[in-house]
């Protein structure tokens, strides 16, 4: 939760204090050094568990967050909306959180409850029924948990799709390469580990070398680039054999997963306008991490679906495959949601529509 917490504000700080040609920049460097801190993770509490003991794992980080705390003290200046309410949304964020728990309860227990049973229908039902009531309440709250408003900036939303799309990709990949490289192509562990520590560092790379390549190239075109090179190398990755091979796949699928989305952020915070950021980055943030846990779960249901028993689906290395090419597919199409905005804007950003209507209400604001 506290992370939760803090990554949407993290990203607005950066963003509104580097207005000009080095957000990008910025905002990749933030997001390369947290594709680091991923994929240390593992090894790091792995190395700690074992060697002291599973506590320290979470003593680890006391020193960085005081180190972080003493930097942000320090050097970064304070930001608030003086206009904003100080009371939290509370029926809204209840209404979202019980609804999107019993859609996801469905769609996880679908196959073990049956699809046509009283109890998936009920949950089904139940998820929908709660969201609807979400969007209603979101709609006569003075301050909404979510600005719906954005929703109506259709650039913005573009671009949040498509990046969505790339960390769904991510996402499916991070959860689905153990299973494949140990079942599908029989690695052990360790050499399992050292191949998605090659993903790892393909992202981490892209996200922070992405700002610079941002300067130079729109980062709508960068985001449609990375997803069309991993589709085409998770493509690539269901045929490669050799292990050094698949190294190599991964770190460019790792590269292209980077371009896509560690640009989403600053593609969409440069069409709201800058009392929108953190808005803005709020709802771009929930839709990656929200749509990525929600593939997870789908594509998990489809592989015991396939392999017929939940047991058989982390060894079903064909199934497992045939999901891989779906993703490749899903990734490919991330990219095509990009085509009609990158052709229509050669050049600046649309402005965000409430900003220009409220500029309209101020006098002397237009030309």
């Amino acid at each position: 939760m506290t992370a939760a917490l803090i990554l949407p504000i993290a990203v607005a700080v950066v963003t509104s204090h580097f207005r000009d040609d080095r957000q990008g920049r910025a905002v990749g460097t933030v997001l390369a050094f947290s594709e680091i801190g991923t994929a240390l993770g593992p090894f790091v509490g792995g190395a700690f568990a074992e060697l002291v003991s599973r506590r320290a794992v979470f003593l680890l980080n006391v020193p960085f967050c005081a180190l972080a705390a003493l930097l942000m003290l320090r050097y970064v200046r304070e930001s608030r909306d003086e206009g904003a309410a100080r009371g939290m949304d509370l029926p809204s964020a209840v209404t979202l959180a019980c609804g999107l728990t019993a859609l996801m309860l469905a769609v996880d227990q679908g196959s073990a409850w049956g699809w046509g049973s009283a109890a998936t229908v009920a949950c089904f039902a139940a998820g929908a029924v709660m969201l609807c009531l979400f969007v209603a309440v979101e709609r006569r709250t003075a301050e909404p948990l979510i600005d719906l408003s954005l929703l109506g900036n259709r650039p913005f939303v573009t671009v949040t799709a498509a990046g969505t799309v790339s960390n769904v990709v991510y996402c499916l990949i991070a959860v689905l390469s153990a299973l494949y490289l140990q079942q599908a192509r029989g690695l052990s562990p360790l050499d399992s580990g050292l191949v998605f520590l090659a993903l790892s560092a393909g992202v981490g790379a892209a996200s922070y070398w992405s700002g610079h390549l941002a300067r130079r190239w729109r980062a709508e075109v960068l985001m449609a680039v990375g997803l069309l090179l991993s589709g085409a190398a998770l493509f690539a990755l269901t045929w490669a054999d050799p292990l050094p091979l698949c190294t190599a796949v991964f770190a460019v699928i790792g590269v292209g997963i980077g371009l896509g989305w560690a640009l989403t952020n600053a593609a969409t915070q440069s069409y709201v306008s800058a009392g929108r950021l953190a808005a803005a980055s709020g709802l771009v943030l929930t839709s990656l991490v929200l749509w990525g846990a929600v593939a997870v779960t789908v594509a998990a249901t489809v592989l015991e679906t396939i392999s017929g028993s939940a047991s058989g689906a982390a060894s079903d290395g064909s199934a497992i495959e045939g999901v891989l090419r779906v993703v490749a597919l899903l990734s490919v199409a991330g990219a095509g949601l990009l085509v009609p905005l990158i052709r229509s804007n050669s050049g600046t950003p649309k402005a965000d529509p409430a900003a220009e209507e409220e500029a309209d209400a101020v006098p002397g604001t237009r030309s």
